[in-house]
């Protein structure tokens, strides 16, 4: 604080130091501020409306808003599925922007959370460090690993995953969310034009 401004601030007879730059006493704010009879029965009025309004919104049908997030949240939990639930919000919104539809990816992430929509994750959550306890129920295989009769069925199996649903369908984020035969249609477009 300036020694100009330490010499300006004064002492109030209530003990509070008050500024002279502030222009007022605290005691006459309190005084100001004060709640009349006419302020109080502003703010039951004002909470009879508040209410009145609650009631109404109840009965009032829903927003365009809302519908429009309903519709949305159809063709997302439609998208989700056809992913094999792998996809998460940024895969869904890529594929909502390659079907025409202009959404912010967090508005689609909110919606997918509210419904409970999760995508694939490999990132590993929580500690990895600890040692199991002998007493202790193995975990679920969340993986669904498959035991295969030979080794031409595995083969047969990863096969069809990868040109039934990786390299056509999956969107990639590497290629800019998209399918890997999409990117190279794509690429042998640009160069035969070039």
């Amino acid at each position: 604080m300036s020694p100009r401004r330490a010499r300006e601030r004064r002492t109030t007879p209530a003990g509070v130091m008050a500024d002279e730059f502030a222009g007022r006493d605290p005691e006459d704010l309190a005084r100001e501020f004060e709640p009349t009879s006419q302020s109080i029965r502003n703010w039951v009025g004002q909470a009879d409306r508040q209410e009145a309004g609650f009631h109404a919104w109840r009965h009032r049908p829903p927003s365009a808003h809302s519908v429009a997030d309903t519709m949305l949240l159809k063709r997302v939990r439609t998208i989700h599925p056809g992913s094999r639930e792998t996809y998460g919000a940024p895969r869904v919104h890529a594929q909502l922007h390659a079907d025409g539809g202009w959404h912010g990816r967090k508005r689609i992430a909110r919606m997918m959370r509210a419904a409970g929509l999760v995508g694939a994750s490999r990132r590993r959550t929580g500690v990895t460090t600890t040692r199991r306890r002998k007493d202790a129920r193995p975990a679920p295989d969340l993986v669904d690993r498959r035991r295969f009769a030979s080794q031409v069925e595995a083969k047969m199996a990863c096969f069809s995953f990868i040109e039934s649903w990786y390299n056509p369908v999956r969107l990639h984020s590497a290629l800019g969310y998209r399918s890997p035969m999409a990117y190279e249609v794509q690429m042998k477009t640009v160069t035969t034009e070039t």
